[in-house]
């Protein structure tokens, strides 16, 4: 909604004068007629105030005064975007210091909230529109969200996460009758603002307004003090946790099993959010002052030795591990940081493995360690220089590494042909007939060739 902005020293500032034409029943006002003489403004006196209406005057500006803001004359007046103030605008002018009347670009009635921000929750459309109007007609600006420029927040209902913002800003919050109640007092000839006490503090929430409350763990002399503050402070209380129970307050040292109710919208909480509530004179928010369970209070008791003794089966980075029921290890983790832990943990090890001393060098890789691949007949060297290695038949049955079915190319073996199994005089065989063919093929070529 767009804020009624003013500005005091406009009419000083701007090149035409302020001229007021008395509208309607305002005519008749004598005293009316006579603080305008003192202020030194000009006016005139009109029925209807047509005459005014669309004049283009260049001298002044007329400003249009009625008594009522309802009726015929008040909606002509509002569609042709005139200047509507009340009698009562001129009382608040002749009480001020700089005697300007206020810039609006809506309709002024009262000016006792001017300089207000005003938000209103919780409330049916019907009522924030009647509310939205009086709060313009008296000055102040209408905004749609919670934030620090708010001054006052109007609701019939004091809860929700935009009623936890406004007390987290140490917004005060009123009752809807605040608005109706400053708009039934805009005939005073006196003007007042609407934050005074006589007219602000009345419709003030308190702290516990609807809100059934129940002391649970505490001394029956520290119990009656906290059942007459919270009377106080507007609050109800029970002697029993039933379905209308709405808060159960509990010692925070109370060691005693903790009832429980049907409402599952019931708050169990500690004693220090009824204090702060107080304090703050608001409903604080309930949620940072939960009262943990008897499970919650071990686990949060135990929870450095719990930490050491999963510490032993923990990672490098400290992350938790649980076994299964099988023996397994279970790791708790978000799954966001799983890659970039690894490569930690990976670097966390690899300095330690170059911290620890060793006795014994390190050993080779599997793939380059010809002593564990390779048998003792392919480790032999035969006394002739160009001769080539096999593996002998007697371990090559035991050697997963050697396949001689499986082998591709041509085994050369050693004069020793007693070595040589069956198998592989057939694959020799078969390859020095292919090689035969071969030359044959080639030698073929060349005799056509030169034919």
């Amino acid at each position: 909604m767009e804020s009624a902005e003013f500005d005091l020293n406009m009419d000083t500032q701007c090149s035409l004068k302020t001229r007021v034409c008395l509208v309607g029943s305002s005519v008749e006002n004598e005293d009316l007629k006579r603080k305008l003489t003192e202020l030194d403004y000009p006016f005139v006196s009109s029925e209807t105030g047509a005459e005014y209406i669309q004049q283009d005057d260049l001298q002044y500006e007329t400003v249009f005064v009625l008594q009522e803001f309802n009726g015929e004359l008040y909606e002509k007046l509002k569609t042709y975007e005139c200047r509507i103030i009340s009698p009562y605008v001129i009382n608040y002018v002749s009480a001020s210091i700089n005697k300007q009347i206020p810039y609006f670009h809506r309709p002024l009635y009262s000016t006792c909230m001017v300089g207000l921000t005003i938000c209103f929750i919780h409330l049916t459309k019907k009522e924030m529109k009647q509310c939205a109007d009086i709060g313009h007609w008296m000055g102040g600006a209408i905004r749609k969200d919670i934030t620090e420029k708010v001054d006052v927040l109007v609701t019939n209902s004091p809860h929700g996460i935009r009623y936890q913002r406004a007390v987290s800003f140490g917004i005060p919050v009123v009752k809807e009758g605040w608005v109706h109640h400053c708009w039934k007092e805009r005939h005073r000839e006196t003007p007042f603002k609407a934050t005074d006490d006589i007219f602000f503090i009345p419709f003030k929430f308190k702290p516990f307004d609807g809100c059934v409350l129940n002391f649970f763990g505490f001394e029956e002399q520290e119990k009656q003090e906290m059942v007459k503050a919270a009377q106080t402070q507007g609050g109800e209380v029970v002697d029993v946790v039933d379905s209308t129970c709405t808060h159960l307050i509990v010692e925070s040292s109370c060691d005693e099993e903790i009832p429980t109710s049907s409402n599952h919208k019931m708050f169990t909480v500690r004693s220090e959010w009824f204090w702060e509530s107080i304090q703050i004179e608001s409903r604080s928010k309930e949620s940072n002052f939960f009262l943990e369970s008897k499970e919650q209070k071990i686990m949060t008791r135990s929870s450095s030795s719990l930490l050491g003794s999963m510490h032993s089966s923990s990672s490098l980075l400290g992350t938790p591990r649980m076994r299964d029921s099988s023996g397994g290890i279970v790791r708790y983790s978000s799954g966001k940081n799983v890659r970039k832990r690894l490569r930690e943990e990976t670097l966390v090890r690899s300095q330690n493995d170059r911290d620890t001393p060793r006795d014994t060098l390190p050993s080779k890789r599997p793939s380059t360690d010809l002593s564990t691949c390779l048998s003792d007949a392919m480790l032999d060297v035969s006394n002739t220089s160009g001769a080539h290695f096999v593996q002998s038949p007697t371990n090559a049955a035991l050697s997963p590494f050697w396949d001689l079915k499986k082998s591709t190319k041509p085994i050369r073996a050693s004069n020793d042909r007693s070595l040589w199994s069956n198998e592989s005089k057939k694959i020799l065989r078969e390859k020095d007939l292919k090689r035969l063919r071969r030359k044959r093929k080639s030698s073929d070529c060349l005799n056509d060739s030169s034919g």
